[in-house]
Protein backbone atom coordinates (compact mmCIF):
# COMPACT_ATOMS: atom_id res chain seq x y z
CA UNK A 1 0.00 0.00 0.00
CA UNK A 2 2.88 2.59 0.73
CA UNK A 3 4.31 1.52 -2.78
CA UNK A 4 1.11 2.87 -4.01
CA UNK A 5 1.00 5.50 -2.07
CA UNK A 6 4.63 6.79 -2.90
CA UNK A 7 3.55 6.42 -6.87
CA UNK A 8 0.15 9.01 -6.47
CA UNK A 9 1.67 10.89 -3.80
CA UNK A 10 5.18 11.04 -4.25
CA UNK A 11 5.66 14.45 -2.53
CA UNK A 12 3.31 13.92 0.66
CA UNK A 13 5.28 11.86 3.53
CA UNK A 14 4.37 8.47 4.82
CA UNK A 15 4.06 7.30 8.25
CA UNK A 16 3.45 3.42 9.64
CA UNK A 17 4.29 4.17 13.16
CA UNK A 18 3.37 6.05 15.69
CA UNK A 19 4.56 9.66 15.06
CA UNK A 20 5.31 12.49 17.58
CA UNK A 21 3.44 15.95 17.69
CA UNK A 22 4.88 18.52 15.52
CA UNK A 23 4.99 15.98 12.05
CA UNK A 24 5.12 17.67 8.72
CA UNK A 25 1.81 18.14 6.63
CA UNK A 26 0.62 17.05 4.34
CA UNK A 27 1.13 13.24 5.17
CA UNK A 28 -0.52 10.11 5.30
CA UNK A 29 -0.75 7.58 7.95
CA UNK A 30 -1.29 4.17 7.81
CA UNK A 31 -2.60 1.62 10.28
CA UNK A 32 -3.39 -1.98 10.10
CA UNK A 33 -6.64 -2.08 12.24
CA UNK A 34 -7.42 -5.54 12.19
CA UNK A 35 -6.45 -9.14 10.64
CA UNK A 36 -8.40 -12.05 10.70
CA UNK A 37 -7.64 -15.96 10.06
CA UNK A 38 -10.73 -18.23 9.85
CA UNK A 39 -10.15 -22.17 8.96
CA UNK A 40 -12.43 -22.96 6.28
CA UNK A 41 -11.74 -26.70 5.84
CA UNK A 42 -8.79 -29.12 7.38
CA UNK A 43 -7.84 -32.16 5.74
CA UNK A 44 -4.62 -34.45 5.83
CA UNK A 45 -4.03 -32.79 2.69
CA UNK A 46 -5.09 -29.52 1.87
CA UNK A 47 -5.70 -26.46 4.48
CA UNK A 48 -7.70 -23.44 3.74
CA UNK A 49 -7.88 -20.43 5.39
CA UNK A 50 -9.39 -17.37 4.99
CA UNK A 51 -7.79 -14.38 5.48
CA UNK A 52 -9.10 -10.57 6.59
CA UNK A 53 -6.93 -7.20 6.79
CA UNK A 54 -8.71 -3.88 7.46
CA UNK A 55 -5.94 -0.99 6.93
CA UNK A 56 -6.84 2.57 7.44
CA UNK A 57 -5.28 5.21 5.78
CA UNK A 58 -5.69 8.99 7.40
CA UNK A 59 -4.68 11.93 5.00
CA UNK A 60 -3.49 15.31 7.44
CA UNK A 61 -3.74 18.07 4.46
CA UNK A 62 -1.45 21.10 4.59
CA UNK A 63 -2.02 23.16 7.23
CA UNK A 64 -3.92 26.32 5.97
CA UNK A 65 -4.90 29.51 7.56
CA UNK A 66 -7.96 29.48 6.06
CA UNK A 67 -10.17 26.88 7.03
CA UNK A 68 -11.70 26.49 3.32
CA UNK A 69 -9.01 25.95 2.04
CA UNK A 70 -7.69 22.34 4.11
CA UNK A 71 -11.49 21.32 3.66
CA UNK A 72 -10.99 22.15 0.17
CA UNK A 73 -7.91 19.74 0.24
CA UNK A 74 -9.58 16.67 1.83
CA UNK A 75 -12.46 17.20 -0.72
CA UNK A 76 -10.33 17.24 -3.58
CA UNK A 77 -7.82 14.00 -2.05
CA UNK A 78 -10.80 11.57 -1.28
CA UNK A 79 -11.69 10.14 -4.69
CA UNK A 80 -7.82 9.96 -5.53
CA UNK A 81 -6.90 8.65 -2.28
CA UNK A 82 -9.73 5.77 -2.29
CA UNK A 83 -8.86 4.99 -5.74
CA UNK A 84 -5.18 4.75 -4.82
CA UNK A 85 -5.38 2.35 -1.92
CA UNK A 86 -8.23 -0.04 -2.79
CA UNK A 87 -5.85 -2.58 -4.75
CA UNK A 88 -2.56 -4.13 -2.92
CA UNK A 89 0.16 -5.96 -4.52
CA UNK A 90 0.46 -9.08 -2.07
CA UNK A 91 2.41 -12.11 -3.23
CA UNK A 92 2.90 -11.09 -6.91
CA UNK A 93 -0.91 -10.87 -7.64
CA UNK A 94 -2.76 -7.53 -7.03
CA UNK A 95 -5.67 -8.00 -4.70
CA UNK A 96 -8.89 -5.44 -4.72
CA UNK A 97 -10.58 -4.70 -1.54
CA UNK A 98 -13.94 -6.00 -0.89
CA UNK A 99 -15.05 -2.74 1.02
CA UNK A 100 -13.98 0.87 1.53
CA UNK A 101 -15.46 3.75 3.01
CA UNK A 102 -14.12 7.51 2.62
CA UNK A 103 -15.14 10.15 6.03
CA UNK A 104 -13.73 13.22 7.26
CA UNK A 105 -13.22 13.28 10.76
CA UNK A 106 -11.36 15.95 12.52
CA UNK A 107 -9.89 17.87 9.68
CA UNK A 108 -8.80 14.70 8.10
CA UNK A 109 -9.66 12.65 4.93
CA UNK A 110 -9.74 8.58 6.54
CA UNK A 111 -10.58 6.00 4.43
CA UNK A 112 -10.93 2.52 5.45
CA UNK A 113 -10.33 -0.59 3.02
CA UNK A 114 -10.91 -4.34 4.01
CA UNK A 115 -9.16 -6.98 2.05
CA UNK A 116 -10.37 -10.72 2.00
CA UNK A 117 -8.24 -13.65 0.65
CA UNK A 118 -7.64 -17.29 0.73
CA UNK A 119 -4.63 -19.50 1.55
CA UNK A 120 -4.49 -22.77 0.48
CA UNK A 121 -1.66 -25.00 1.60
CA UNK A 122 -1.57 -28.59 -0.07
CA UNK A 123 0.68 -30.93 2.07
CA UNK A 124 2.59 -34.40 0.82
CA UNK A 125 3.76 -36.25 3.90
CA UNK A 126 4.53 -33.63 6.92
CA UNK A 127 6.15 -31.07 4.26
CA UNK A 128 4.44 -28.37 2.87
CA UNK A 129 4.33 -28.68 -0.57
CA UNK A 130 3.56 -25.30 -2.02
CA UNK A 131 1.75 -22.32 -0.56
CA UNK A 132 -0.65 -20.63 -2.74
CA UNK A 133 -2.89 -17.45 -1.84
CA UNK A 134 -5.86 -17.55 -3.95
CA UNK A 135 -9.40 -15.53 -3.71
CA UNK A 136 -12.23 -14.02 -5.61
CA UNK A 137 -10.41 -10.48 -5.60
CA UNK A 138 -7.15 -11.09 -6.74
CA UNK A 139 -6.95 -9.74 -10.16
CA UNK A 140 -5.04 -11.75 -12.72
Amino acid sequence: MLASLEDVFPDVNKYIENVEQGFSTPCFFVNLIEYNKENLNENERILREKETIDIQVIYFPKEEKDRRTEKRQIANIIPKLTRCVERINLHNKTIRANTGKAVIVDDTAQVLVSFDFNAIMSFKGQYMERLERIGGNIER
